[in-house]
């Protein structure tokens, strides 16, 4: 019992923020069953994903040693260049004020998830989804090319799901792009 204590961490924003997304994806999951079932697949098989997903990580300090390892991997999408990861490391006697990086925090990207989801409501997938992938990618100072590569898959994505779904992602509450 005393171990299992030890193994608790402190609730910080990473937490909170997974918490969240959980109460959301279960939400998502619940509300899926209004749709008639084929409608209702995607939106459980995404939410069912996100849940796992987050209960793995909520619950990862008392998961055996390999899984817990699995599961907490730093996982990136786009590996940083050397010339980037040695300019990203601080010398010890460096000062820390002037080698200090723009923060970014969990509540600044759930601002920018929040975001997504009211452009995506408002104006559609098709405007949302470049103006977040652009906001990540100026956030996340990502290199041009992969950043332009990002950028077209994350268009083809909506675009093949748009097919794939039969459903009006370029259509949101007050705008219609109409593609």
């Amino acid at each position: 019992m005393k171990s299992s204590l030890n193994r608790l961490r402190v609730i910080d924003g990473e937490t909170v923020f997974t918490g969240i997304l959980l109460v959301i994806a279960v939400y998502m999951f619940v509300e899926a069953a209004t749709f008639s079932s084929r409608a209702a697949t995607f939106p459980r098989a995404i939410s069912g994903a996100a849940i796992v997903g987050c209960v793995l990580l909520l619950i990862s300090p008392f998961l055996p040693g390999p899984i817990r390892s699995f599961v907490e991997e730093d996982a990136r999408i786009v590996k940083q260049d050397d010339a980037t990861a040695k300019a990203d490391e601080t010398p010890a006697d460096s000062d820390p004020e002037e080698s200090e990086l723009k923060p970014i925090n969990s509540a600044y990207t759930a601002l920018m998830i929040g975001g997504y989801v009211i452009v995506a409501y408002l104006a559609g997938f098709f405007v949302a989804t470049p103006l977040f992938v652009l906001a990540y990618i100026f956030v996340f100072d990502i290199n041009r090319l992969y950043g332009s590569m990002i950028l077209i898959a994350s268009v083809l994505v909506i675009a093949g799901l748009e097919r794939a779904l039969n459903a009006p992602l370029d259509e949101g509450l007050i705008f219609t792009v109409g593609f």
